[in-house]
């Protein structure tokens, strides 16, 4: 008797918590049906991620479930209605589905009939993801046309936890004016340059003002007001959402919205500006005694999750424990709410590029290409794409497709010979050396750009290569610890001197 595949089907169901139950139950009663009253299949159950975006894998448990069963030998071969239902990121679709033909599992995505154990499921299954993200990139797009619209009409509310100076009533903010002539006075002290946020809490807890809680000012409230977007008017949506009927503070799940001019503002954009600017100098002083004006890294460093730049600041500026350290901007500016991502110090990311960089030399990874050739070749990748896209929709037959292709294929060789001569020809030519420090001439010389992400580097070259690293800040992350440890050398180093 032949044995019957273990096959499991893959589906996301509705973030609205009443369609969300009908969606997961017509997918269940489906997918019983299609496969557990199949004779050739043991039918191992539904994966079914719910209330999460398509656009990254790493945010929906069931699909990882489902993988690891897979690598258990648990499924034989997973079913899905279509791509968008299996993933909109087109990088990570191919990456899991190249995993899974490693292990000799298909997946067969129902609506586009491609199963990806045949030898052209590739170059199908990338348009059809293609066009599944970027309709993904074109509903975003028209989510946020339509949220900001309604913003300007007044018909979206603006609520979240209890914040000085405003009052919820019928879903939108209110100014209080006793509250808002404190946070006015707050920003207004704080763009003078002449307080830091420690001595303005002393301030107001001299005065006698409370926070919107009812408790004492400390450093990092005041810093939380002077960063909140919501006093000059503004919102950054989503920085929660409800996955399952829990809010959870939003680490990617979904894209976050900026809407300018949501509410009445307490405050002017020049005052935010203007205490922007004051933030970002106290993060620039001077370290014991060593400028650092220049920042090589400047404008090379993006975040993946958020997509803005990271900037360059100082934790526990003009003293002697002053660490330079490079965060997200989108962090720093609204909290780790709007991006969890990881900071790197500025030593580490110098250490991590002398370590990198001499990889990329020795291994002889630097040779320069053929930008003519390359273009070249994208423009036959792309016509060959095109060519399966017509036979998809009926428009050329399999065998004028096959015969184009193979003519596409043949110039494709000659070109990736000649971009492969063409670097081989320069290595012997250029001048680049292994370095033992850093050198920030170097930068700009030779990297393009630089990711970081999950404690992770990668420093992305000119050429298109690409050398990721592992790296830690040098912290357990045991805030508690290093306390005691900074304590600890500060009692060493009273003690020495008091012993001189």
């Amino acid at each position: 008797m032949d044995r019957k595949l273990k096959v499991a089907a893959y589906g996301r169901v509705s973030t609205n918590s009443k369609q969300q139950s009908h969606s997961f139950d017509n997918q269940s009663d489906y997918w019983n049906k299609r496969l557990a009253e199949d004779p050739r299949y043991k039918y191992v159950g539904l994966y079914a991620d719910k209330g999460i975006s398509g656009k990254y894998m790493k945010y929906r448990p069931q699909m990882l479930a489902m993988l690891d069963a897979c690598r258990c030998g648990k499924i034989d071969m997973i079913f899905t209605k279509s791509v968008q239902r299996f993933a909109r990121n087109t990088i990570e679709l191919l990456e899991v589905v190249r995993e899974l033909r490693d292990m000799n599992i298909a997946v067969y995505f129902e609506k586009e009939n491609i199963n990806t154990l045949t030898a052209e499921s590739e170059l199908y299954l990338t348009i059809a993801a293609a066009v599944a993200e970027e309709d993904l990139n074109r509903y975003g797009q028209n989510v946020a046309w339509t949220i900001q619209d309604r913003f300007e009409k007044g018909d979206i509310s603006v609520v979240g936890i209890r914040m000085l100076g405003y009052e919820t009533r019928n879903k939108k903010l209110h100014i209080i004016p006793s509250e808002a002539a404190v946070v006015q006075q707050m920003f207004e002290l704080y763009s003078t340059g002449n307080y830091s946020t420690r001595q303005m809490a002393k301030l107001l807890n001299s005065r006698g003002y409370k926070t919107a809680k009812g408790n004492e000012w400390t450093s990092q409230t005041i810093l939380g007001i002077l960063t909140n977007e919501k006093y000059k008017g503004d919102a950054l949506l989503y920085k929660r959402i409800n996955i399952n009927g829990q809010q959870l503070i939003n680490r990617g799940l979904r894209d976050m919205l900026y809407v300018e001019n949501s509410h009445d503002a307490i405050i002017s954009k020049e005052l935010w500006d203007k205490v922007r600017d004051v933030l970002d100098k106290k993060g620039n002083k001077k370290l014991r005694g060593k400028t650092i004006d220049n920042y090589p890294f400047t404008s090379l460093i993006t975040c993946p999750i958020c997509g803005k730049s990271y900037i360059h600041k100082v934790n526990n500026a003009g003293t002697k424990y002053a660490c330079p350290i490079w965060r997200c901007k989108m962090q720093l500016t609204y909290g780790k709410s709007a991006c969890s991502n990881t900071g790197i110090k500025d030593s580490v990311l110098k250490e991590k590029f002398i370590e990198v960089y001499n990889d990329f030399i020795e291994n002889k990874r630097f040779g320069e290409t053929n930008s003519e050739a390359e273009q070249q070749l994208k423009k036959l990748i792309n016509e060959e794409n095109e060519l399966i896209a017509l036979h998809v929709r009926g428009l050329i037959s399999k065998i004028d497709l096959d015969n184009d292709r193979a003519e596409l294929r043949k110039q494709r060789i000659i070109l990736e010979r000649q971009i492969n001569e063409y670097r081989q020809s320069h290595i012997k030519n250029l001048e680049l050396k292994p370095i033992t420090e850093f050198n920030e001439d170097l930068v700009g010389r030779v990297l393009k750009q630089v990711t970081i992400q999950d404690w992770i580097i990668t420093f992305e070259f000119y050429n298109g290569v690409k050398i990721s690293r592992k790296y830690t800040n040098g912290q357990s992350g045991n805030q508690k610890g290093w306390k005691e440890k900074k304590l600890l050398k500060e009692a060493q180093e009273q003690n020495g001197n008091g012993n001189q």
